[in-house]
């Protein structure tokens, strides 16, 4: 499930401090935040979340994390409350229905 990431598709890299010691942290290509938890071994920072939220080990096959607000910006964007694990099949209807309203603005 978690791909292996090497620093240079990794921007923005820096050492953040928590209870649990040091780690990096930076955006990967596609803009989404990502930590270092192991060194070397980059991840999705709203899968660990996602995860531990629903006390999983894994995501279920053929089911994706949507993001309610998808504002990458937002600060609470990898938070638990704006995470939800969907089938990719109702995924992919909420992002096309997304789409529309945002047309029709």
């Amino acid at each position: 499930m978690w791909k292996r990431k090497t620093d240079k598709t990794i921007s923005n890299i820096k050492i953040v401090k928590c209870w649990k010691g040091k780690y990096r942290k930076g955006i990967n290509n596609r803009g989404y935040p990502v930590i270092d938890i192991k060194k070397g071994e980059w991840n999705l920072t709203h899968q660990i979340n996602a995860l531990e939220k629903y006390d999983l080990e894994k995501i279920p096959k053929d089911f994706h994390i949507h993001h309610i607000n998808p504002d990458k910006k937002n600060k609470k964007f990898n938070h638990p409350d704006n995470l939800i694990i969907v089938h990719k099949k109702d995924h992919k209807n909420i992002h096309k229905i997304e789409r529309e309203l945002k047309e029709d603005e």
